[in-house]
């Protein structure tokens, strides 16, 4: 239908929802933080962009990292946050295929994200 507005905000959603997943299962298995650290530690001021600036580079292993370009997921939350906080919507005279390509690597790195939590866990919970 090419709502890239639409495409936009889900994924970021999505990435939101599974980043936040993934850093909870890693500071619970990694590091044993408690339920309410975890919380206050995953805490609203602690934005996407931060998140995405810093903590994945200390968390998820190198071979990871090396397949996600952080510059295209970057570049997209910079216009999911100038859709919800300034305009409503997408920056004009962007390329099609630079929004579906922003769009894709926000997916992929969802999809990597959601494996590891899962990995995290099924760890855990083998240990138990």
């Amino acid at each position: 239908m090419k709502n890239f507005r639409l495409a936009l905000m889900e994924s970021i959603i999505g990435l939101e929802i599974v980043l936040t997943r993934y850093l909870t299962e890693y500071l619970r298995v990694y590091k044993g933080f408690s339920k309410k650290r975890i919380e206050d530690f995953i805490s609203r001021e602690l934005t996407l962009s931060l998140r995405l600036a810093g903590l994945l580079d200390l968390t998820l292993p190198q071979t990871d990292l090396q397949v996600i370009d952080f510059d295209k997921v970057r570049l997209a939350v910079t216009w999911r946050n100038r859709v919800t906080h300034r305009t409503g919507h997408l920056p004009q005279g962007i390329p099609e295929s630079i929004i579906i390509g922003n769009i894709l690597e926000v997916l992929k790195l969802t999809h990597i994200l959601g494996n590891r939590a899962q990995q995290i866990s099924a760890s855990s919970e083998i240990k138990a």
